[in-house]
């Protein structure tokens, strides 16, 4: 598109495009081949304050979505070992890590978004089933819950 003497390019975004880094390199998050996507919510309060008869509305809880991966089965055992550690022998809060995804260009080097990720802790995770006959890798789904997010648009 031209517009006048300056030109105007469109940047393609592809859900393909995406980094992740949980904890300080203890987790192989290199080879995710997926991240579901997910909605932050938040409540909407009706404030009956004063003597007005309308109501004024304020923003209420924030819901932070669990985030969903996917990675391959050559890479699960540090998923799996922070799952004994955090749920079956219920070490909790102090396993929980810190990190990121990170949205890339097309070029896969320039930053379009950055979610900051606290206080991330790990709900379940799970195998898929693999199809017979099939020479797919398989691969293991992993729910982690977070306190809080933080999103920065480059």
């Amino acid at each position: 598109l031209d517009k006048g003497k300056q030109r105007v390019e469109q940047k393609t975004w592809k859900p393909s495009n995406f980094e992740v880094s949980i904890g300080k390199g203890e987790l192989k998050c290199n080879r995710i081949t997926k991240v579901e996507s997910f909605t932050i919510k938040q409540t909407m309060l009706d404030n009956k304050t004063g003597a007005s008869r309308e109501f004024q509305r304020v923003p209420g809880r924030i819901e932070w979505p669990n985030i969903t991966l996917y990675v391959p089965e050559v890479d699960v055992q540090s998923w799996l070992d922070w799952h004994d550690d955090e749920v079956i022998k219920g070490k909790g809060k102090e396993t929980q890590k810190q990190g990121w995804i990170s949205l890339k260009a097309p070029d896969l080097q320039k930053e379009l978004l950055h979610i900051n990720l606290t206080n991330v802790g790990i709900a379940s995770i799970s195998a898929e089933k693999a199809e017979a006959g099939t020479e797919q890798l398989r691969k293991w789904k992993i729910e982690l819950h977070v306190d809080q997010m933080n999103c920065e648009y480059k």
